[in-house]
């Protein structure tokens, strides 16, 4: 592929007394749903195309708690849309990728722009604050000379131009790593963006920056994040809430199924811009959520339990 695949960053936190919640979903990756080749961390998305998936893993190979996620860079066959057999990074993200307009991209030339982010990228997570950066802890074994990366890619909704824009990015890139390290990606704000709020975090992880080997595996564990007001949050205080939408993508109603009942569980659904487009106590262990009213296009659902926010996006079809 002659454009390098470059992407999201994660993180978030430190132990401090000045605690803030963690934006990122299921940080310490203990929470999944799916099995087998369909296993998923809860609140995160791979690289998905017809029967073409990255290849992501829950792992005990872990720097804390129960389990990490694995990801590795491996194979894909894209004869079909002439493009022959090509190394296809483990992808790891909030938000979801437009593969048909990645590969689209990939077939010309240059780096990924900010722009191409935003064209490709949907989803990500709701937050309210300024970020200084996002931490947490990986190790690679990479093939050659290979690179991982990690990035985070932060939006605001533009009333002007009637989309969301990127105004701040972080990055981290680092080849072999046998033991646990803790990375640090510092967010930089673009000119002109200086002072302003985000709305919208999207994180991503690969298992190889560039063109990739076959066979380079990326460990990532407990994400955190620091914000610029210097308040922190912690990866494993709590476990994220379980829950599963169904159908998903829905024409206008889905439900929202929990693992457990909790009477203090609220259900929120945010659109693109970060808007809440429905609220309400969750009643029982099955809710059912009525969007019939709102646009087609991806919308976040989140529930909040003692706290703890754990979030899904789902898609809106009419």
């Amino acid at each position: 592929m002659k454009k390098h695949l470059i992407f999201t960053l994660l993180g978030l936190c430190i132990f401090s007394f000045l605690h803030a919640q963690n934006p990122i979903p299921n940080p310490g990756f203990e929470n999944w749903s799916g099995s087998g080749l369909n296993s998923l961390p809860t609140g995160w998305n791979r690289l998905s195309l017809l029967i073409i998936n990255s290849k992501v893993e829950k792992t005990t190979d872990k720097q804390e708690g129960a389990a990490a996620v694995k990801i590795t860079t491996d194979t894909a066959d894209l004869s079909l849309l002439g493009m022959g057999k090509i190394p296809l990074p483990g992808f790891l993200s909030i938000g979801k990728v437009d593969m048909a307009k990645l590969l689209e991209l990939a077939n010309g030339s240059g780096e990924l722009g900010l722009s191409d982010f935003s064209s490709i990228l949907t989803g990500g997570v709701r937050v309210t604050k300024m970020l200084k950066n996002v931490k947490g802890y990986y190790k690679y074994a990479p093939k050659g000379t290979d690179s991982m990366a990690a990035i985070v890619y932060l939006t605001k909704y533009n009333t002007d131009a009637k989309m969301s824009v990127p105004i701040a990015m972080g990055s981290f890139s680092t080849g072999n790593t046998p033991n646990y390290t803790q990375f640090v990606a510092d967010v930089e704000y673009l000119n002109g963006y200086e002072g302003e709020t985000p709305d919208t975090m999207n994180v991503i992880f690969l298992s190889s920056a560039g063109m990739g080997v076959g066979g380079s595996a990326l460990y990532i564990d407990n994400l955190s994040v620091e914000y610029t007001d210097g308040t922190f949050c912690n990866s494993l205080t709590k476990p994220a809430v379980e829950f599963t939408t169904y159908p998903n993508p829905a024409a206008n109603r889905f439900t929202v199924t929990l693992a457990k009942e909790n009477t203090k569980n609220t259900i929120e659904v945010y659109n693109i811009n970060g808007v809440r487009v429905y609220s309400q106590t969750a009643i029982g262990k099955s809710t059912e959520i009525d969007l019939s009213t709102q646009k087609a296009g991806t919308y976040i659902v989140k529930v909040i339990a003692d706290g703890v926010e754990t979030s899904q996006n789902v898609v809106l079809t009419k």
